[in-house]
């Protein structure tokens, strides 16, 4: 017995590891029995307190999009009504029976035409959809912080739920390859719901009012 360590006998070691000296099978023992330690602590704190992976996978997916945005190919589905739409709009139009594009007349809100307008002018008048998904991109961004911000508070979500959220096809598609006008929506949307989180009941009420 050597001390701080238990040397198993010859007979006992597995056959991989017979021909190897006995102070190598201890450190290599030790060591394997550290790295589980880590580990394991690792997976603790992280079921705990998933908000030590935020700015990692934050980082990560926000790498992972432009990576998207330029490698596989946008697709048109409404992108270029809306930019139809908000063009009569910035041309003068203000009857809404009016305003029409390729799938149809304007069926959303004043917020969305403002919204779309803006976009129109910063993508060389929708032409430039490039830098339309760019602009989505930071869109993205900013509501993954958020929604990222909401499981942490919750508490509630267990590490690997973050990772289920990033590998999401689904939310990518919507944001940085169709550009759809719902982006925004959730984007208010859940600012809303951490609000809801952090403020106190008393002022979560005049909130709510």
């Amino acid at each position: 017995r050597v001390r701080g360590y238990k040397v198993m006998e010859p007979t006992t070691l597995p056959v991989h590891l017979r021909k190897l000296p006995q102070n190598e099978v201890k450190v290599n023992v030790d060591i394997k029995t550290q790295i589980q330690s880590k580990v394991s602590k690792l997976l603790w704190k992280l079921n705990r307190d998933p908000s030590l992976l935020f700015v990692f996978l934050f980082i990560l997916d926000t790498l992972g999009t432009l990576g998207i945005v330029n490698f596989v190919s946008y697709t048109e589905i409404d992108w270029k009504a809306y930019m139809q739409q908000v063009g009569d709009f910035l041309a003068g139009e203000r009857n809404y029976t009016h305003l029409r594009g390729d799938t149809g007349p304007l069926v959303y809100p004043g917020g969305f035409v403002y919204l779309y307008s803006v976009l129109y002018l910063l993508t060389d008048y929708g032409t430039d959809i490039l830098a339309g998904q760019y602009l989505f991109v930071g869109l993205y961004a900013c509501f993954m912080l958020v929604v990222f911000g909401i499981y942490s508070r919750t508490k509630c979500v267990p590490w690997w739920g973050l990772l289920l959220l990033c590998f999401s096809r689904r939310i990518h598609s919507i944001f940085v390859l169709r550009l759809f006008n719902d982006c925004f929506a959730m984007f208010f949307l859940y600012p809303v719901s951490y609000t809801h989180l952090t403020l106190p009941t008393n002022l979560l009420c005049v909130d709510l009012g």
